[in-house]
């Protein structure tokens, strides 16, 4: 066996090379089709942004330990909170994987807890209903909370309306 791999090493490393850039590849194309379906975020309209934040996603327990540090960009707007892993991060399947890209309308934000995390840095943890009106939890940690938290009251809310038969989800 090992005759034959010492035989066809520059074959296995070509398509081992090849497998890698396709996969790449398509993971690119994937997330710039998916950038284009995502509205333009108007500058005029930014209450607060914050770069190399470290989050998680509540989904699962492998979210929960496969969380972003330092790689995050967290922005706040009129109307919607944005959380996506910064370049080039944001090119590959990894955000959607670990559940990391957001865009979460201010309305179906329902709590935003506080605690103390690693190294005494405080922790938020929203609560909102994603677009499958499921209740839904993320993970911030932020070097400026009270920015954040104060841009959210200042963001426009308008009343939460769900679904006709998914009123049972509001607390």
């Amino acid at each position: 066996m090992t005759e034959f791999i010492h035989k066809k090493i520059d074959l296995l490393f070509f398509f081992a090379t090849v497998w890698v850039v396709l996969w790449v590849g398509i993971s690119i194309v994937y997330c710039l089709r998916k950038l284009k379906a995502l509205p333009k975020i108007d500058q005029r309209d930014i209450l607060f942004r914050e770069w190399r934040t470290s989050g998680a996603s509540h989904r699962s327990l492998f979210t929960r330990l496969s969380g972003a540090r330092n790689c995050l960009v967290v922005t706040v707007t009129k109307t919607e909170l944005h959380v996506s892993p910064i370049f080039p991060l944001n090119l590959m399947f990894l955000p959607g994987i670990n559940d990391l890209e957001h865009h979460i309308p201010l309305d179906r934000i329902t709590n935003i807890t506080s605690k103390k995390g690693f190294l005494r840095r405080r922790t938020l943890i929203v609560d909102f209903f994603g677009e499958d009106c499921g209740k839904k939890e993320i993970e911030l940690t932020l070097r400026s909370p009270e920015d954040f938290l104060s841009a959210l009251e200042k963001g426009e809310r308008k009343p939460l309306v769900l679904p006709k038969g998914r009123n049972n989800l509001i607390p």
